[in-house]
């Protein structure tokens, strides 16, 4: 895997995925000790995959840009992935599998904060 979508995430804050605590980008939780290499891990693969989608689209190539937006969708499942997959079913011309996207993509983005979380909350 390249390093470079590591580095850009290592920038920036994020929610423990086990007990919701906001930290600086680190390898273990500095509230509930928790492992966070796995989570590294699907970051910088969502991060990939977000990253390969906009090429493809500016490319000009939509079905490649349809499968990484569904694989950015299956790691994390944010509004943002919702739109930018709901986007390239339009412009693949799957009008009725963005229009089922329409209530995750307009929905608001993820809650901030120290609680803990029913699903892991992304903020890169």
């Amino acid at each position: 895997m390249n390093s470079a979508p590591l580095e850009l995430l290592r920038r920036g804050e994020f929610l423990c995925p086990a007990c919701g605590a906001r930290q600086a980008w680190s390898d273990t939780c500095r509230r509930c000790r928790c492992n966070l290499d796995l989570f590294h891990r699907t970051a910088a693969a969502r991060l990939e995959t977000w990253q390969r989608c906009l090429r493809r689209l500016t490319a000009g190539d939509a079905a490649a840009a349809l499968v990484a937006a569904e694989q950015g969708y299956a790691l994390a499942p944010t509004h943002e992935a919702a739109r930018l997959l709901a986007m390239c079913r339009l412009v693949n011309r799957d009008f009725s599998g963005a229009l089922a996207l329409h209530p995750r993509a307009n929905s608001s983005p993820e809650p901030e904060g120290d609680a803990p979380a029913t699903a892991p909350r992304y903020t890169y």
